[in-house]
């Protein structure tokens, strides 16, 4: 965006040709998307060369630095290179393919001292990745939590939003935004608001009050979706594997819970799980949907890894885990959080029953 901004400067312009007009964020975004392209095809081939030397130079640099920290990722250092395998290295292979497929969004905004820059997006037409990095003027700690309010997705009818955010250096941290559970409203492309009002320093236990508002919009990669509708069933438990979307970073598995009365009668925690596995010997693992829907239907879904090209079938193993608990009769106490808000914490909860159910593998056919 600077050398955007730089642009303008050298820009010569007389006030009193224009009449400003009010605009909403999205148009604003979409102009600075559109704009920033343009100059990239413009730019003199001097300029181009000018650039890579300056980006070399800071490559160099943050390398030094930011891999004395973490020497084990100095290949994935974040603000240079991939936020996604940096942000969590237990799944770092959900996210292997993921940089190559976003899409660059690059908004910054400042308030009290600290900037927040929205790196990339991704929209795998079930959940929208954000990347973020986080740069301020004084040290934080080690542990930060961002907390957002009145944030949203237009035609969304329910979200589920989780961030991860990581320390870098003393004043830089790198976070991953995730956004889904939002039925099928959303199309193609996703408008995201995502409004911030308030950084954790958790272990201080201090709080900067700011703002921090931004609004973009995504596009969903290029997907294919397979319809498979087969189903494991057992003990008044049934689950059916409605269809399969791949797309070039990813395998979405779409999922239909259904349960008979007298197991919710019985049980009050049900838990939905399932595995997968291919006839080229891998084994996959991934990140699990919200729910939705009734308690005797949900539909959910999980997403893993991009499935090995030389598979023809995959192995959906399901699992279930069920949990009756009771309370104590002690009321529960309300207060506050670090964040100012009123939570209830829970009573002690007894275990009274649990099960654990492996229903029959589902094989499927992957179509060419």
């Amino acid at each position: 965006m600077k050398g955007i901004y730089k642009f303008f400067n050298d820009v010569q312009l007389d006030k009193k040709e224009f009449i400003e007009l009010d605009v909403s964020d999205f148009e604003k975004a979409q102009v600075k998307k559109r704009l920033k392209q343009s100059l990239k095809k413009k730019k003199k081939r001097v300029k181009r060369w000018r650039q890579i030397a300056v980006a070399m130079l800071f490559m160099g640099l943050s390398g030094a630095i930011i891999g004395y920290t973490f020497p084990a990722h100095a290949g994935s250092i974040p603000i240079v290179k991939n936020i996604f395998q940096f942000i969590d290295g237990d799944r770092s292979f959900l996210y292997e393919n993921y940089k190559e497929f976003s899409t660059a969004i690059e908004l910054s905004e400042m308030s009290k001292g600290v900037e927040i820059t929205i790196n990339d997006a991704l929209y795998d037409g079930e959940t929208i990745f954000i990347t973020y990095s986080l740069k301020s003027k004084k040290k934080l700690g080690d542990q930060l939590r961002i907390h957002d309010t009145s944030s949203s997705l237009k035609d969304a009818d329910g979200m589920a939003w989780g961030s991860e955010i990581k320390r870098v250096d003393d004043y830089n941290y790198v976070g991953l935004l995730t956004v889904g559970n939002f039925g099928t409203n959303v199309g193609d492309t996703a408008y995201l608001v995502w409004n911030i009002d308030k950084i954790l320093m958790e272990k201080s236990n201090t709080i900067i009050n700011g703002h921090w508002r931004f609004a973009f919009s995504v596009e969903a990669t290029s997907k294919y979706t397979q319809i498979v509708n087969k189903s494991s069933s057992l003990d008044g438990i049934n689950v059916t594997i409605r269809q399969i979307t791949h797309t070039p970073m990813s395998t979405i598995v779409y999922v239909r819970q259904q349960l008979d009365q007298h197991i919710l009668d019985y049980w009050d925690n049900i838990d939905l799980d399932f595995t997968m596995t291919d006839d080229m010997g891998n084994n996959y693992d991934g990140l699990n949907h919200g729910g939705r829907g009734y308690p005797n239907d949900i539909r959910t879904g999980k997403t893993f890894g991009k499935v090995d090209e030389r598979a023809t079938t995959l192995k959906i193993m399901p699992h279930v885990r069920l949990m009756k608990s009771s309370v104590n009769d002690d009321e529960p106490i309300e207060e506050k959080n670090a964040f100012g808000e009123t939570v209830v914490r829970n009573r002690a909860v007894e275990v009274e029953d649990f099960k654990e159910i492996n229903l029959e593998p589902i094989v499927i056919e992957l179509k060419e």
